[in-house]
């Protein structure tokens, strides 16, 4: 049953890509050539409304400049973000101004609204860009595993439950009383019959 509200279904590739919206500066560049050293896919976006698209395609994470949080379009990844299923969590990577204590209330607040983000001071370090980007990788890979075994454990229940339905059908269209009982004498179960 989907809705318009559900992403839609991801592809491989996407999946262990790091989106990359940095609208000013050269942290895009550098970002996307120190990654692209590591073999990390990386896709630069021109606006928080193509990042929002990113997240309802289940990017595999996001590097984000904490003044592009505060641009135009905010609300329409906030949207993206809601209509994430319970399992997915997009990880984010918020390269920072600076310190917490120059950081305003209402800066913090945009940063706390992702729910899942780590914070890069600036400059760009390469080892703790690239050591970010593939935990947060591992993580959401792991987020889909784990949905992906969810799934079979559902599909596995509804099996065993159309199996059990398929039984009683049979069992109670049969003539004969049916019964089966415990090694202690218990009798736990009878057909209609």
């Amino acid at each position: 049953m989907a809705s318009s509200s559900e992403p839609e279904t991801p592809d491989d590739a996407l999946l262990v890509s790091v989106g990359i919206f940095t609208p000013r500066g050269r942290d895009a560049a550098v970002a996307g050539q120190l990654l692209d050293q590591q073999d990390i896919a990386s896709t630069s976006v021109a606006s928080l409304g193509e990042l929002a698209g990113l997240v309802g395609r289940q990017i595999g994470a996001i590097l984000v400049t904490e003044e592009a949080l505060a641009g135009v379009g905010v609300d329409t990844l906030q949207e993206a973000l809601a209509a994430q299923p319970p399992w997915s969590d997009v990880p984010f990577i918020v390269l920072a101004n600076g310190t917490s204590s120059s950081r305003s209330n209402h800066a913090a607040a945009r940063i706390d609204q992702l729910s899942n983000a780590v914070l890069l001071s600036r400059p760009l370090h390469a080892e703790e860009l690239v050591r970010s980007v593939r935990s947060a990788l591992k993580a959401r890979r792991r987020q889909h595993e784990a949905r992906k075994h969810l799934e079979q454990l559902e599909l596995r229940e509804r099996q065993l439950f159309e199996s059990e339905a398929k039984f009683h059908a049979i069992a109670n269209s049969v003539d004969q009383m049916i019964w089966s009982t415990l090694p202690d004498g218990f009798h736990d179960y009878y057909n209609d019959r």
